[in-house]
């Protein structure tokens, strides 16, 4: 297990790696006090996505191929943890 103590998470999830529009967004520590949509792993290094359905709602987020992008922010550091292929069916993602 990863010790994940103190860091923050953002999920970004595009249509491809070049695109700059994001399609959905999960924070673990966000703005204002938002709601809080990504969960982290609370020293256990697995954090969780807490996303309301209409945050996955088809005419938001339709359905199709696209690339995930997990950042972990530290001490004023940012580092891509986790990137790769994600494909959205109605309501529900997976990895392939």
């Amino acid at each position: 297990m990863i010790d994940d103590a103190g860091i923050d998470y953002v999920l970004q999830i595009r249509q491809s790696q070049t695109s700059p529009v994001v399609t959905l967004e999960a924070v673990s520590q966000p703005p204002g006090g938002t709601l809080q949509t990504l969960i982290p792993g609370r020293g256990c290094g697995m954090p969780t996505l807490l996303v309301p359905d209409l945050m996955m709602a088809p005419v938001r987020f339709p359905p199709g191929s696209y690339v995930y992008e997990l950042l972990a922010l530290a001490d004023g550091r940012r580092k891509s943890a986790y990137f790769g292929n994600l494909e959205h069916v109605d309501g529900v993602a997976y990895l392939p």
